[in-house]
């Protein structure tokens, strides 16, 4: 068990405040999540009122698909709305009742690669449309995945 401090609390409490009221205006929050040695996006999508699961994995199981991200997904929902209610003083949307859709998004083949699609994802979701607005063809998935570091890693230099 961690202890904190008065003060540690009243920066957090800051920084908890600072984080939600820079993201009111935008229509969708990017939460990458770690769990089991894979990375997985969930959107907060304001569009449509759900959490989008943006998983780069092409689970062969669906109810193993499930197993993996319900546990996530209901204890995120509950933890992000209770914060957001409460450092907003309810100007951020209720989410306590939003669904979680499965996007289809380009998946990995490569054991190793869910961190570099769930980039991709971040750089290249669309709310709207639930796509990815990307130039990058698919041709091969060591392609694909060369082709998505170029992309971040060189397309926002200043020349």
């Amino acid at each position: 068990m961690t202890n904190t401090s008065y003060a540690d609390e009243k920066n957090l409490s800051f920084i908890f405040w600072y984080m939600i009221h820079c993201t009111l205006p935008f229509l969708q929050i990017f939460i990458p999540v770690f769990r089991n040695k894979h990375w997985t996006v969930y959107a907060l999508n304001r569009v449509h009122g759900q959490i989008d699961i943006l998983d780069p994995l092409d689970w062969s199981q669906k109810d193993d698909q499930h197993r993996y991200h319900i546990p996530i997904s209901e204890v995120m929902r509950s933890r992000l709305d209770r914060i957001f209610q409460s450092f907003t003083n309810g100007a951020f949307d209720r989410i306590f009742d939003w669904t979680f859709p499965y996007v289809k998004v380009p998946k990995q083949q490569g054991e190793h690669d869910c961190g570099f699609f769930c980039i991709h994802y971040m750089e290249h979701y669309n709310p709207f449309t639930r796509q990815m607005q990307s130039e990058i063809d698919k041709v091969s998935n060591l392609y694909y995945v060369s082709a998505i570091f170029h992309v971040n890693c060189f397309n926002h230099l200043p020349l």
